[in-house]
């Protein structure tokens, strides 16, 4: 059984399963095999699965979250074989195999870390994480296919970032990516003289990106959007979904979409982001006063249950997988951002107004109203848990309510 061909100069690469050498366990050796005038020579991934299972995460079109992972995994070192070809002018099988197999040793693979943590990360349903780091170690294949541990010095690291400069990458993308390479690296515990990152001499400090566009929009812009009569149902939605996330902390659309009733009670919500449920160290819980305005959406859009573990709005299920969950969140994005900007165009604001600015502008207009970065964090959650609890512990509820009517700037006399 094998994968559909791709050709590259002289060779061809495969995906290649020994269905005739059957383990004890009914699963066979997974390898890649490269053709090239007609000799045919097999090289490992130390991955075995069952025929049946091979065959159908490699034809299904449409994979679920396990066969997606899977494949995904396999599929990279496909990707390694046919980046080490692409670069050959001369193809020999020893100049192959000296880039493809120096690395053999998975505990020195840098592929076979970034494909064990992506596993991680699909299994944990933390998909859009698990996306980042597959298109790092794509980016990071293309620029040297043959990478160990070791190979990623200070010098490799600045040729690899002139080079994405080259190819117009942006400093953001170039950012990300570093990060989650130094994440590999820290997982595998590189020892400290090979260890790339940090500040001084002989080492490599990740470029900050840049200072990014501030994306808030003034109290004349805000007040025009809440004005603002809508011309059909989908700028209705829209409008009042992008309110909503303004006067609830900023709140981003997965969390917004995960809200259940059981978080809101009265005029609070309280509830931990999505993004970080997973961290030890940020598992922070956010207290939202709920404005007028945003309990409006609710009644309006909201689903009424007695059930408190039902989803208030109708845009997820309990039954979802993760993957779908992502891609309903990010259609719904794409739906808010394509009216807001309809809307705001209507408006004469000239801004590629976003969902993000629903969040900057939540900021901006409580800072502006004399309110303290520190305290604006913790509406936003805090990184650091201890003075997430002193703040929650010293924050009286009607505290919040009065300190954050100043999102509410429009009402005042």
């Amino acid at each position: 059984m094998a994968e559909k061909i791709k050709s590259m100069k002289t060779a061809t690469v495969k995906i290649f399963l020994d269905s005739s050498h059957l383990k004890k366990d009914g699963t066979a050796l997974i390898s890649i095999r490269v053709t090239y005038n007609q000799k045919k020579r097999y090289y490992s991934t130390g991955i075995s699965l069952t025929p049946e299972y091979f065959e159908k995460i490699i034809s299904k079109k449409r994979r679920n979250e396990a066969e997606q992972s899977m494949y995904n995994r396999i599929h990279l070192f496909y990707e390694k074989a046919l980046s080490i070809i692409s670069k050959m002018e001369l193809f020999t099988f020893s100049s192959f195999e000296d880039r493809f197999l120096s690395n053999k040793d998975a505990t020195n693979d840098l592929i076979a870390g970034f494909n064990d943590y992506i596993y991680i990360l699909e299994t944990d349903g933390r998909i859009n994480t698990a996306i980042g780091y597959r298109c790092a170690i794509r980016s990071l294949i293309s620029f040297c296919s043959n990478l160990t541990y070791a190979d990623i010095t200070p010098d490799f690291l600045r040729g690899y970032v002139a080079v994405m400069r080259k190819e117009g990458k942006s400093e953001a993308t170039i950012g990300m990516y570093l990060r989650y390479l130094r994440s590999i690296i820290n997982r595998a515990k590189v020892e400290s003289s090979l260890y790339p990152f940090g500040r001084g001499k002989g080492k490599f400090s990740i470029p900050s990106g840049g200072r990014k566009m501030k994306k808030a929009l003034s109290k004349e812009e805000i007040k025009s959007i809440l004005n603002y009569v809508p011309s059909s149902v989908q700028e209705d939605k829209a409008k009042d979904i992008w309110l909503f996330l303004y006067f609830c902390n900023g709140m981003n659309v997965r969390d917004f979409c995960n809200l259940k009733w059981s978080n809101y009670s009265e005029d609070v919500i309280y509830f931990i982001r999505e993004k970080s449920r997973n961290s030890k160290q940020d598992n922070t819980p956010i207290l939202v006063s709920v404005k007028p305005e945003a309990k409006a959406v609710i009644s309006k859009w909201g689903v009424p249950s007695v059930h408190p573990e039902l989803f208030i709005f109708p845009y997820l299920r309990t039954d979802m997988t993760a993957r779908e969950v992502i891609q309903r969140v990010q259609q719904l994005t794409k739906f808010i951002n394509k009216y807001m900007k309809r809307i705001c165009k209507k408006l004469s604001i000239h801004k590629e107004v976003t969902t993000y600015y629903a969040r900057h502008s939540f900021a901006t207009v409580l800072k502006n109203a004399g309110h303290s970065t520190e305290f604006i964090k913790e509406l936003f959650g805090h990184s650091s848990v201890k003075t997430t609890d002193y703040y929650l512990s010293t924050l009286e509820v009607d505290q919040l309510h009065q300190i954050t009517e100043s999102l509410r700037f429009f009402a005042n006399k």
